[in-house]
């Protein structure tokens, strides 16, 4: 048994933190109990970038990468034949910095052809740890940040005068900001 990667924990507090069980948490990823628990003891790591990310939504959070404090959001692909945005950024950041699939590849211990895969969406890195040595490689970190909140439809409880949202765009923003975010 190893430590759980610091995502992981992270994640275990903030379920901790809102008093819901691992069963409930589970229910709602769409895995067993048993898995959970698993990946909470650190025993086992998440199968999938997508089944942390399910993880993480459940409990009010998003995968996010940072650049010297900065934030980027990635959300989770609408199709899965789309490319992952968090895997689009990687890729743009790759070749802003003029490195090539191989030289990054090569910093990774990996085939270029796998990280070609990756970054078509053709395949997932296979643990946290990939994804967080890639994002690495390409000057970001692998964090957790408040999601933002989902905007109500137009005639839905809550919403005010029949328009969804906040009513400036600068309530949205200073909503979003004061959110924390979980540096790891």
């Amino acid at each position: 048994m190893s430590a759980p990667d610091p995502l992981v924990q992270a994640l275990s507090r903030r379920r901790q933190a809102l008093g819901r069980s691992q069963r409930w948490v589970a229910r709602k990823v769409g895995m067993t109990q048993g898995a959970l628990s698993l990946w909470e003891s650190g025993d086992r790591e998440p199968r999938s970038i997508d089944s942390l990310r399910r993880w993480a939504q459940v409990l009010g959070y998003r995968l996010t990468l940072t650049d010297n404090c900065v934030t980027v959001s990635a959300a989770a692909p609408a199709e899965r034949t789309k490319l992952d945005p968090l895997f689009a950024l990687l890729r743009q950041r790759r070749h802003e910095l003029g490195l090539t699939q191989l030289q990054v590849a090569t910093r990774l211990g990996l085939l270029e052809n796998r990280l070609g895969q990756w970054e078509s969406g053709a395949r997932q890195p296979q643990t946290i740890d990939h994804l967080r040595r890639w994002a690495g490689v390409l000057g970001f970190g692998l964090t957790l940040a408040m999601a933002a909140p989902t905007p109500r439809r137009a005639g839905a409880p809550g919403a005010v005068g029949g328009r969804a949202g906040p009513r400036r765009r600068s309530d949205a923003v200073q909503r979003v900001s004061q959110r924390p975010a979980v540096s790891l």
